[in-house]
């Protein structure tokens, strides 16, 4: 998990990007996304001799959770000045090249480098991506600028919708400057960076942004930026033809309505136990399978050591080598002028890793389905004598979700007793929710302005910090609060859109039979990316823990999407 922020604009309109720095919002939000590392860049470009210059400013946060060699960012390579900022996993994919033993980003960089063709081979190797993403990429070949997120829209990337022929900000948050911590009234004519407005970035595609011969003027290539668009939207519908991009999500929704036979089978059932034996176990063991190594890839696939542990071990471990070829005064003797914040660059000394006995991962866990069922298969790849953290919520001692997270856990310790299951119950006050919604939780809410995300964005907040007292059995908690340590949480978003599970869709049903759910279905998935992950993704990552979503994984997707009712699957 990282937090992004570019700024990039001509060299008249510097003060902006220098004004929003100042006082410090942007660099406050970003270093609780990524608390490991935090580092600025600049890079200038100059379209030719007498051309304007523009300048680019780049500031990275880090959470450190692949490998012990990490890729610190933003991520320049040596040779091309070339510069990344990556916020993702590459968990598949990516045309089955990935070594596991090294850092994405740095796989990432070097891919995309080695191109022939950069208007091709670049969106092409990123959309080659199974895992959720966020990146800004300067091609500084042909000077380029590449941003984008996943099609599903799982990590944040904001841009601003207005002064565009000023400056172009990118950034994973949409707080960027906090006016009221300004002390003296800016300059005549410089824009006040409180008048920006911001959006998240659309799902819909690739955005390349051409600093090279094409056009003279940021202005120019600020209003001719080039869109490559996936050839399907979530629900695995294909587009017009002109787009380019081979989505991650293959196939189209199902939209077949049950035949006769179906129907009139499906009427006759009256008990669970009819249910659950007539559904094919061809069909429960494929979707076991394909949900497990989803659970699989995000419980594995980082260090398994707790905040503590980690930030103990970064404080043992980490050097400052000379990584970077700077002069004496921190800058870069290269022709494009890159100046790097800090003199040198990070690096471990070495790769031993001392245990760790506490939970590093999460999950958040109302005791519904969807989270009980991550928690039962998380049991099957994080090591036994790891406790998980199960982290539940409730805005009042008599909320559905703390009673069934109590059966629920029980249930865990029942047919898990080698596991510890830490039950974090996490209580919020009236008064902590005005308080810390006012004060913080709205800016990382922002652009996303309605009452439910509000209310939505406050439960994740609260249930992410992880802040509650250790239940140690029903009835019986400890007297003193406790904090989380993960760095990872499992969170249980996509199951009730791809399943049905929304009391909406159960209305639909029952106003008008299948088509009216299907319907419904697909309005769900299709607005997913827009209406719920990038605001979910600002407030879980707040805390320095990463949300993983093992429901919306491209294989599962993919999965619940290829069987056809009546045809591939037969009830008995």
């Amino acid at each position: 998990m990282c937090g992004i922020f570019l700024c990039m604009c001509e060299q008249s309109n510097v003060s902006i990007c220098k004004e929003i720095l100042k006082n410090e919002t942007i660099q406050h939000f970003l270093s609780r996304r990524g608390p490991d590392f935090f580092n600025k860049l600049i890079l200038d470009h100059q379209f030719d001799e007498n051309g304007p210059k523009i300048q680019l400013t780049l500031l990275s946060s880090l959470l450190i959770l692949r490998g012990l060699n990490a890729s610190f960012q933003p991520l320049v390579d040596k040779k091309t000045g070339s510069v990344l900022q990556w916020n993702g996993q590459i968990f598949s994919g990516f045309g089955n090249r990935l070594n596991e033993e090294e850092s994405d980003t740095k796989q990432l960089l070097d891919a995309l480098i080695n191109v022939k063709n950069d208007q091709d081979e670049i969106p092409s190797i990123i959309s080659s991506i199974h895992g959720p993403w966020a990146l800004t990429f300067w091609d500084n070949c042909t000077k380029r600028l590449w941003i984008g997120r996943d099609i599903l829209g799982r990590r944040s990337l904001c841009w601003n919708t207005n002064f565009r022929d000023q400056v172009l900000i990118v950034s994973s948050v949409s707080h960027v400057y906090d006016e009221s911590a300004n002390r003296k009234p800016l300059p005549i004519g410089v824009l006040n960076p409180s008048m920006l407005t911001f959006e998240e970035i659309p799902t819909d595609g690739i955005y390349c942004f051409d600093f090279g011969q094409t056009y003279q003027s940021f202005q120019d290539v600020i209003n001719n930026v080039r869109h490559f668009t996936w050839n399907r939207n979530i629900s695995g519908k294909l587009l017009h033809s002109s787009t380019v991009l081979d989505s991650p999500i293959k196939y189209q929704f199902n939209c077949q309505l049950p035949n006769e036979d179906v129907i009139s089978r499906l009427k006759s059932l009256t008990t669970d136990n009819e249910i659950e034996q007539s559904i094919p176990s061809s069909v429960i063991d494929s979707f076991h399978q394909v949900l497990s190594n989803a659970v699989a890839v995000r419980c594995s696939n980082h260090q398994n050591l707790c905040r503590k542990c980690y930030a103990r071990h970064l404080k043992f471990e980490l050097s400052y080598g000379d990584q970077c070829d700077d002069n004496e005064n921190g800058e870069s003797t290269s022709e494009d002028e890159v100046r790097i914040g800090a003199k040198s660059v990070p690096k471990l000394k070495s790769t031993k890793i001392r245990e760790c006995t506490h939970a590093s991962t999460a999950i958040l866990f109302s005791g519904g389905l969807d989270s009980t069922v991550l928690a039962l298969l998380s049991d099957q790849y994080i090591p036994s004598h790891l406790p998980i953290d199960l982290l539940n919520i409730a805005f009042s001692n008599d909320a559905p979700d703390r009673e069934t997270g109590l059966r629920a856990w029980q249930e865990l310790q029942s047919i898990r007793p080698m596991r510890r299951w830490n039950f974090v119950s996490i209580h919020i006050s009236k008064e902590e929710l005005e308080e810390c919604r006012e004060k913080h939780i709205r800016f990382l809410v922002k652009p996303s302005e309605t009452v439910l995300d509000d209310s939505i964005g406050c439960a994740i907040w609260f249930a992410t910090r992880g802040k509650g007292f250790l239940m140690l059995e029903p009835g019986d908690i400890n007297s003193f609060a406790v904090y989380t340590r993960a760095r990872i949480v499992l969170l249980g978003m996509g199951a009730d859109e791809q399943l049905g599970g929304y009391s909406r869709h159960r209305n639909a049903f029952n106003r008008n039979g299948w088509s009216s759910l299907i319907n419904e279905m697909i309005i769900d998935i299709e607005r997913i990316s827009r209406r719920n992950l990038g605001r979910d993704d600002r407030v879980t990552s707040d805390h320095g823990i990463e949300a993983r979503y093992p429901f919306l994984d491209e294989s599962v997707i993919n999965h619940l999407n290829k069987y056809q009712y009546g045809t591939s699957v037969t009830f008995s």
